[in-house]
């Protein structure tokens, strides 16, 4: 999964022929479900966890990418996203 904070959406490009991406999640010019996409990773359980530079906040989206299952908001300025594996906690590193 690739985040393209311009077009607002996440490409997925699949491993075994990569030059037959196409988009994922989100629509290219529309805000109403990512705004700017900055970072995204995979939980064990398939969710997508989104973090969005503006409005500062972490989305996290099931694994069909469809419905919203939480939104993490308050971010001054974040720019990466991990999971930690040993705990399963989530590590956001906010440069505000």
């Amino acid at each position: 999964l690739i985040p393209d904070l311009g077009r607002h959406v996440i490409y997925i490009i699949p491993r075994l022929n990569p030059s037959t991406f196409s988009i994922f999640m989100g629509k290219i010019g529309d805000t109403s479900v990512l705004n700017t996409p900055l970072s995204v990773t995979i939980d064990e359980d398939g969710n997508i966890l989104v973090l969005e530079h503006n409005p500062g906040r972490l989305v996290i989206f099931e694994p069909s990418g469809k419905n919203k299952i939480a939104i993490f908001s308050g971010l001054s300025s974040p720019v990466n996203l991990n999971i930690n594996p040993y705990d399963k906690s989530i590590f956001v590193t906010d440069s505000g």
